[in-house]
């Protein structure tokens, strides 16, 4: 066999990718990038989600351990069991009202503060937003608050509550946690029953 024809034959048997090929190829290897890029976006977005929904979880059921400690400590003190959250008798309280059955004065609980339970100043959304120290050199690290200054950071999250008194035994606690997420607002509600266990 000569050369050229040797050559002629290595030609034939070597193809190569056609230009349609390429672009088909490139097309595939875009997709599966993009699927991967959406599916770790969505993971970040729901894991987001989830951290603020515990954190809202916590923050609602710390208002509603405060208003039963506050009842339980009256109870123990021979005084009316809503006393200092939402007693009838007393218009001073923060979360008062005056009609059985009609959601009292919207309040909130800080915990850090001296006073611990306040009426928000002009009733639904006017409480102050949430705010989380964030000086890891100080004593209440991490914690949330309503406090400003210092350390401390204001976070997405607002908390309010509203007391319904249902009756001269009965009272019903509805906590509202609300944030933004993104560019949309969420919230978390929490409704308890507390009861005097006194009567």
């Amino acid at each position: 066999m000569r050369y050229s024809q040797v050559l002629k034959k290595i030609q034939k048997s070597q193809k190569g990718f056609t230009l349609l090929e390429v672009l088909i190829a490139i097309t595939i290897l875009i997709f599966a990038i993009t699927a991967t890029f959406t599916a770790a976006q969505s993971g970040l977005s729901s894991s987001a989600e989830s951290k603020n929904q515990v954190i809202a979880f916590y923050m609602a059921q710390e208002a509603v351990e405060y208003i039963r400690n506050t009842r339980d400590t009256n109870a123990l003190l021979s005084q009316s069991w809503l006393l200092g959250i939402a007693d009838p008798s007393t218009p001073s309280d923060p979360c008062y009202s005056n009609v059985i059955g009609t959601p009292g004065k919207t309040c909130a609980v800080d915990m850090l503060a001296t006073t611990k339970l306040f009426s928000c100043p002009t009733g639904t959304g006017s409480c102050p937003a949430i705010t989380q120290d964030t000086a890891s050199s100080d004593a209440t690290y991490g914690m949330y608050s309503t406090q400003t200054g210092g350390g401390w950071t204001s976070t997405n999250f607002k908390r309010e509550i509203q007391i319904t008194v249902i009756s001269n035994d009965e009272a019903s606690i509805a906590v509202t946690v609300s944030w933004l997420q993104g560019s949309y607002s969420r919230n978390f509600v929490v409704h308890e029953s507390i009861f005097n266990w006194q009567s």
